[in-house]
């Protein structure tokens, strides 16, 4: 380290400073998310389930067939893609789900982790869901899809709604 005749540090040497306890701050922040929890591998999957269902939705918008199918569930975890309609609860496999607030025409893909439900990923259709599910459910408007429901999503514009349909059943 060079002093000055001041007996102070030189520029050159404070901007070493500065960087090597740069250096430090980033390699400890790299280091805490390295080795702590915070990837919920639970959460990941069901963005990535509801980005899914999204995109397959937008297939049937634009006069396709949209296709959709929960796969893979992480350990002591059950997914559910959920049709509220215009219900803010629900009970499917002895779970109950809540959605947030008053909707119309509400969908979302939720999970049920250690005995408690999520309903984290959520959007509002602009129309209404009919389904081969449906009538089993018809006494509160919510359709439920689990593991190996393989869902083909139509939309019939004529009569503005959406089909979840289960053809490969």
């Amino acid at each position: 380290m060079l002093v000055n005749k001041t007996g102070s540090l030189e520029t050159k040497e404070i901007i070493e400073l500065v960087l090597a306890g740069a250096g430090i701050f980033i390699l400890i922040l790299l280091m805490w998310n390295l080795f702590s929890p915070s990837f919920d591998k639970t959460e990941k999957t069901a963005k990535s389930y509801f980005e899914t269902l999204k995109k397959e939705i937008r297939k049937a918008d634009n006069n396709g067939v949209g296709e959709f199918e929960i796969w893979y569930e992480p350990k002591n975890t059950k997914f559910y893609v959920v049709y509220f309609g215009s219900k803010i609860r629900g009970e499917y496999d002895g779970n109950t789900f809540l959605a947030e607030g008053v909707h119309n025409n509400y969908i979302c893909v939720c999970y049920v982790k250690d005995k408690k439900s999520f309903c984290n990923y959520c959007m509002d259709l602009d129309s209404p869901v009919r389904g081969d599910y449906f009538k089993e459910f018809e006494y509160n408007a919510m359709m439920y899809f689990k593991k190996g429901d393989k869902i083909e999503i139509t939309k019939n514009k004529t009569e503005n709604f959406y089909y979840f349909l289960t053809p490969y059943d």
